[in-house]
């Protein structure tokens, strides 16, 4: 089946009840963002009104799609969900791995030879649990999303930046990482931040050599290639309606160039044989949250610190941890969980307020091996790294530093400790 003619008629039956309750808690006509967004939330009838870019809220997408290189680990996880099938149309799409460098035939011959045993795997998996099963050879995700699976007012995610192609048909589609691909799966409610929205007024029709790509090229030259992030971009006005479909998904598809796949934060998790071995040196060297001097000290509430790191190889190093050993997550009662959620929020709200724009980062969260008797020693925490040193100037790690394991951080961690003390 090519699509369910049946999902999609329920969602339209849909739009009548959930677009009156939003407009009259909203108290203004909605845009067509505001429409999809709102009649695909997980409470059902909206119940508030939700502030853009501020708000967290969980939504019902219609759809899922996998690109092959990110459906491996997305599908081992479902597994484990103990669901016999998927709660939502789903399709994986077998053509990341396939990478041109001769012809048509010779390429995909070559990843049959080298990737065999992945797509067996994803095609049995799929059938298994009733996820519809692209083989390769038989398209590219994106293109093929948007001809079999997009349609007006849907919501989709998809595990490939360029989901947002499907936006050629009037769809919300979305980049995600593997782990939300699962949670809808398994019937859960996806959560993000409400997104931005950034309106486009197209006026006139193209005409001459022009075509849908200057339009986006024209964007990104406006927006930068991180002035979409965390929003949907909509277009509106003649112009848009002089467009065709494939020029649409055109103009969606780059928009990815400039960061419209909305903002997700992307977590994985790795699981080891044995304990790499930079957590291994800090455990062995009986590792504890002493901070340098009161000048590192950022925060301390309730049995937790936050502080900076003395020497550090980011220009933004933060370190959260508990005052008394805690070994791991397990160890923590209610409310040393409730305590360390709340400090996040507010460090990281701080840290988006350091550059006065949302800060690129790398959380690590260290605790005990599981073979903790080996591991007496260890204690929890959280560190938080930025390798910006101002808004959008990153500090480039020199070969040298690399070579040498010695690194030389423009950047005082006093002093940003001092600049997170004041935002907190």
């Amino acid at each position: 089946m090519v699509f369910d003619i049946e999902m999609i008629k329920r969602i339209y039956s849909l739009y009548p009840e959930r677009i009156e309750a939003a407009r009259k808690l909203v108290g203004r006509p909605l845009t067509l963002t505001e429409k999809i967004l709102y009649t695909h939330l997980w409470e059902g009838n909206a119940s508030q009104v939700y502030s853009r870019g501020e708000s967290y809220v969980d939504f019902a997408p219609d759809r899922v799609a996998m690109q092959d290189a990110t459906a491996q680990m997305a599908l081992l996880q479902f597994m484990q969900a103990g669901k016999k099938k998927v709660a939502v149309p789903s399709t994986v799409h077998a053509d990341h791995l396939i990478q041109a460098k001769v012809g048509a035939s010779k390429d995909l011959q070559e990843s049959l030879n080298q990737n065999n045993e992945v797509f067996n795997f994803l095609s049995s998996i799929s059938n298994k649990y009733g996820i519809g099963f692209w083989k390769p050879g038989a398209g590219i995700i994106h293109q093929v999303v948007l001809e079999n699976y997009a349609f007006p007012g849907g919501m989709m995610i998809g595990t490939d930046s360029h989901t947002v192609n499907a936006g050629g048909l009037g769809m919300i589609a979305i980049g995600v990482g593997g782990a939300d691909a699962v949670d809808v799966m398994a019937a859960m409610a996806w959560e993000l931040k409400f997104p931005k929205l950034i309106g486009v007024k197209l006026t006139g029709k193209l005409n001459g050599w022009t075509s849908a790509k200057d339009v986006i090229l024209k964007v990104a030259d406006i927006l930068t290639v991180k002035g979409g992030t965390g929003a949907v971009v909509e277009y509106f006005g003649e112009g848009a309606i002089a467009l065709s479909c494939t020029g649409k998904g055109t103009i969606c598809n780059m928009g990815a160039e400039i960061g419209a796949t909305i903002s997700h934060p992307h977590g994985q998790i790795y699981a080891f044989d044995h304990v790499p071995p930079r957590p291994a040196r800090m455990i062995a060297a009986g590792w504890e949250p002493v901070v340098a001097s009161a000048e590192h000290l950022i925060l301390e509430v309730d049995g937790w610190r936050v502080f900076s790191e003395y020497a550090a190889v980011y220009p933004v190093s933060v370190r959260i941890a508990p005052i008394h050993r805690i070994a791991d997550l397990a160890d923590m009662n209610a409310v040393d969980r409730a305590i360390l959620a709340a400090t996040l929020v507010r460090v990281f709200s701080a840290l988006d307020a350091l550059f006065d724009a949302p800060l690129p980062y790398m959380m690590w969260i260290n605790q005990a091996p599981r073979m903790r008797d080996d591991w007496p020693d260890a204690w929890f925490n959280i560190e938080i790294v930025s390798p910006w040193r101002a808004q959008g100037l990153p500090r480039f790690i020199a070969g040298v530093e690399v070579a040498s394991g010695e690194f030389f951080n423009p950047v005082d961690p006093a002093d940003v400790a001092a600049r997170l003390r004041a935002l907190l």
